[in-house]
């Protein structure tokens, strides 16, 4: 039988038995019989960082890859944000299902993770692309604290992940407004269109991340995307219109909490957004989500500012994600046709100087 953490009642601690040198011993985890998540937390801990190699090979043979990811996710829980643990549960507890539970680390392979893979038809190449990244970043961060000395997947190379191509047209905007028939998911809509944030920042914003004087909003960093930078989206005029209006309830109080609600006076979130973009569909035709409002926005602003600003504006920490990630100039002809003009405006015309036009 495998071992596993039990609650001993007559002194209040978890325990847990493992083997060292052929000997069985009990290990206390944790006091108080309320705590048995962290029991098993510390279990974990315990069969990757045993007492000595014999202990770990011992006591979590059988669970010592799955000890990892959960080592893993504790931490993820703990430091950063509910969203980005839900994002690596997804992908590690869908992978944790498909392997042996007696797999030690040394034993995972590529083909480990590509047999589930397979596994997943209905996931696209982005999906499996980030399942790929979710499992090597697990195995990349026990590397940096010591757990492991090298990750056995380490060059497995990702499936290619999809760009998001779509790019909503003035005309198609003012379709897709026309049949919201809600203002709450207008102004939302509205928001979005003029700024380019992410759907997830819009969502959370409260009164307190609001700064009128200087027509902006403003995250601290343990707020924003990578918690190392305060996150700033400048308004434009309609924009803070819309913020100011959401701001203070119709009877002029100020609102609580986000203050992007619907109907119901709930904060958005992805399913809500998910089942109006679906109605959108049914009514229109148009298959569009609310990230489509960011990528359009980055590429509406590419044709009048120039690329640094449009990242800063955007809130991307390197500059170069734009033109890694945002190439949907190439969709617009008469752009870029009118961009190779420009750029010779000041250069020599050489057909006069090079003797082709010479008797």
């Amino acid at each position: 039988m495998d071992p596993k953490p039990w609650f001993r009642a007559h002194d209040g601690w978890w325990y847990v038995q493992v083997r060292t040198d052929g000997a069985r011993r009990q290990v206390k985890l944790v006091k108080g019989q309320e705590n048995e998540a962290e029991a098993v937390r510390r279990w974990h801990q315990l069969m990757l960082t045993g007492d000595s190699p014999q202990s770990i090979a011992d006591a979590a043979r059988a669970m010592s890859l799955i000890g990892l990811v959960d080592v893993f996710l504790d931490y993820v829980k703990r430091e950063l944000s509910p969203a980005t643990f839900d994002y690596y549960e997804l992908f590690l507890s869908s992978f944790c299902r498909t392997i042996d539970r007696r797999m030690q680390i040394p034993a995972l392979k590529p083909f480990h993770v590509t047999a589930w893979l397979a596994k997943k038809t209905g996931w696209n190449t982005s999906t499996k692309h980030n399942g790929v990244r979710a499992v090597k970043r697990a195995l990349k961060w026990a590397m940096e604290e010591g757990y492991i000395e090298t990750s056995p997947i380490a060059h497995m190379k990702a499936p290619p992940k999809l760009r998001r191509e779509t790019i909503i047209t003035p005309e198609q905007f003012q379709l897709i407004l026309s049949v919201s028939r809600d203002q709450c998911f207008k102004d939302l809509l509205l928001f979005l269109w003029h700024t380019g944030v992410r759907p997830q920042e819009a969502a959370k914003i409260e009164r307190r991340h609001v700064d009128p004087n200087l027509r902006r909003i403003v995250f601290p960093p343990s707020e924003a995307k990578g918690k190392k930078a305060p996150r700033v989206i400048y308004l434009s005029d309609p924009a803070f219109e819309i913020v100011s209006q959401h701001m203070v309830t119709r009877k002029g109080h100020p609102v609580e909490g986000a203050i992007f609600k619907n109907v119901m006076r709930r904060p958005w979130n992805k399913d809500s957004l998910n089942c109006r973009f679906r109605r959108i569909k049914q009514k229109t035709g148009i298959s569009v989500c609310a990230y489509h409002f960011r990528h359009s926005f980055a590429t509406n602003a590419l044709q009048n500012l120039d690329p640094i600003t449009v990242s800063v504006l955007m809130g991307h920490s390197d500059a170069t994600t734009l033109a890694r990630t945002y190439q949907h100039l190439a969709k617009k002809p008469e752009y870029l046709q009118k961009a190779a003009q420009q750029a010779i405006t000041s250069q020599p015309n050489v057909l006069e100087t090079d003797g082709r036009n010479n008797g």
